[in-house]
């Protein structure tokens, strides 16, 4: 309570009691809001598009995917595509793309170092193709103009565009979490 209340923390409730007594007990209680399990996708983005917003950021530092890094139709396409399974198969696809992307990143900035512009294409087309299939649209994005670029022998334009790489990187690794987390 020493925050002010423009900076204090959002508690939300999750139980699998759907009785309305918890609920309440938990409003008492001091939670900002709850929802009882299972949690319906309608509820969550209700829940959330009640949360104020930042400085424009949303409560957990820009993580969600309306800020742009992340298509949550491609992640919700992927569930359907997976089928019975879905949520543990796209996490676990997620976290795949997750610890191989920083790799991905590092090998496009040190072929920049090196001047290496074949391997700087090379490693972005495959940051580029791994970062659309889990709808990391603006990183795929990026990659593409470096691709591209490198492609064109445009060197002198890409220092810019990798130095923004990692904290690209971080934003899409954030929003994909927020949306593999909300199921």
């Amino acid at each position: 309570r020493a925050l002010p209340p423009s900076r204090q923390p959002r508690i939300y409730g999750l139980s699998a009691s759907a009785l309305l007594e918890e609920r309440e007990k938990g409003l008492a209680a001091g939670m900002d809001d709850y929802l009882s399990k299972p949690v319906r996708r309608d509820e969550l983005d209700q829940l959330l598009a009640g949360v104020p917003r930042r400085n424009g950021a949303d409560d957990n530092g820009g993580a969600l995917a309306d800020d742009g890094a992340v298509d949550p139709a491609r992640i919700r396409e992927l569930r359907e595509f997976m089928g019975d399974d879905a949520g543990a198969t796209v996490a676990a696809l997620v976290d795949a793309y997750l610890e191989d992307a920083p790799r991905l990143v590092g090998e496009v900035v040190s072929a920049l170092e090196r001047g290496d512009t074949e391997g700087l294409v090379r490693h972005a087309h495959t940051l580029r193709g791994s970062s659309g299939a889990v709808g990391a649209v603006a990183l795929a994005e990026l990659a593409g103009a470096l691709e591209t670029m490198g492609r064109q022998s445009q060197v002198d334009g890409l220092a810019p565009l990798v130095q923004r790489l990692e904290p690209e990187l971080e934003r899409t690794r954030r929003a994909l979490t927020v949306l593999v987390a909300a199921g």
